[in-house]
């Protein structure tokens, strides 16, 4: 994928639990996301207006994710070590 060039990604786990992945394009822009540690269970039931919202959150969470583990397939299948 000739977008996902010359990009790295990151991900920590934050001292709550939660995770931040990181992704750095090469042009330096920068996309960031924190997921929680857990959803709670009070997300679950929000109204429908709540839930076309969450969704519209879910589809770019799934791209930054998806985009992330692009970069690190990529990374490890032209990762080489030599002795």
């Amino acid at each position: 994928m000739q977008a996902l060039d010359g990009a790295t990604s990151t991900s920590v786990t934050n001292s709550d639990g939660s995770t931040t992945t990181t992704t750095t394009y090469a042009d330096g822009s920068k996309v960031s996301m924190t997921t929680p540690a857990t959803a709670s269970a009070s997300s679950t039931k929000s109204s429908s207006a709540g839930n076309n919202a969450t969704s519209s959150y879910n589809f770019i969470e799934q791209l930054i994710q998806r985009q992330s583990q692009a970069i690190s397939a990529k990374a490890s299948s032209s990762l080489s070590v030599s002795a």
